[in-house]
């Protein structure tokens, strides 16, 4: 699109975005927290995420949402959404859209991790995968590593910790194995 030939087109949308940090591409459409919590916009009309999740929506601090942030993972189609609940200085929980089964005509399963990011970010690991990385409001980076198989099981989701990088190839700060299982 050019400034010439941008148009606006209406669409069936009925809610906006609350959270900038929240709006990630993924292959359905485009993610984002709106008013009525986690939403997915297709091109054509927004899909409501948290019908059903009524008692964790009771438990979001609905007057710091700009501090959500939320990453895709496109290997498991999954949203990592990390929210602050009210009481909370920082983003305390995770939670995990698993958009491969709403491809599949399946209910969206959504479900919260004990543990929260403030940061999110995709980048393409070493062998080429893009993968989820996730900030703490400690100073930790976090790689979401899900897909690997162990003797034939599948491992599930998980998140670890890396090591920082100082500049110097010898020097790494932070390196603490945090494996957070869901």
């Amino acid at each position: 699109t050019t400034p010439t030939t941008f148009t606006i087109a209406p669409t069936l949308s009925e809610v906006g975005c609350l959270s900038p940090n929240t709006i990630v591409l993924t292959d359905l459409g485009i993610f984002y927290w709106s008013e009525a919590g986690p939403t997915l916009f297709n091109g054509f009309k927004s899909v409501l995420l948290g019908r059903r999740l009524k008692t964790l929506l009771d438990t979001v601090d609905w007057t710091n949402v700009k501090k959500f942030s939320a990453v895709y993972y496109p290997y498991k189609k999954q949203v990592l959404m990390s929210y602050q609940r009210t009481g909370q200085s920082t983003p305390d929980r995770t939670l995990i859209v698993d958009l491969y089964r709403l491809r599949e005509g399946q209910p969206t399963l959504i479900w919260p991790a004990l543990y929260g990011f403030s940061a999110a970010g995709a980048a393409e690991d070493t062998l080429g995968r893009m993968r989820g990385y996730l900030g703490t409001s400690t100073g930790h980076v976090l790689a979401w590593d899900s897909g690997t198989t162990w003797n034939g099981a599948t491992i599930l989701g998980r998140a670890r910790t890396r090591p920082l990088h100082l500049g110097q190839h010898d020097h790494v700060v932070g390196v603490r194995m945090l494996d957070v299982t869901c």
